[in-house]
């Protein structure tokens, strides 16, 4: 089954997180990026399959549901994306 799926371990969300937070510090000045994992619950194991610095953000694929499932609309997460790139740039404030 490959379809979109929210972890509800916490354990692997936390893994997650911390993973996510390393390699933006890692991918710095990138103002977003995907990491595709797959996670057995059979053993409990986590594999990271790809961190894609290039992936679109429609409101359909993996990054609109993410922000979706986190309350986020197609718009604000653009707006967001944006806003965040032009204060790193300094083109705002």
């Amino acid at each position: 089954d490959l379809t979109y799926k929210l972890c509800d371990k916490q354990v692997v969300v936390n893994t997650i997180e911390k993973h996510a937070l390393l390699i933006h510090e890692a991918l710095k000045p990138l103002d977003y990026f995907q990491i595709d994992y797959r996670y057995n619950p059979s053993n409990d194991q986590l594999f990271i399959l790809e961190i894609n610095i290039c992936c679109h953000i429609a409101s359909f694929g993996s990054f609109g549901f993410a922000a979706q499932k986190s309350g986020i609309s197609h718009k604000a997460l653009v707006r967001t994306i944006l806003q965040k790139s032009m204060e790193r740039q300094g083109l705002i404030s």
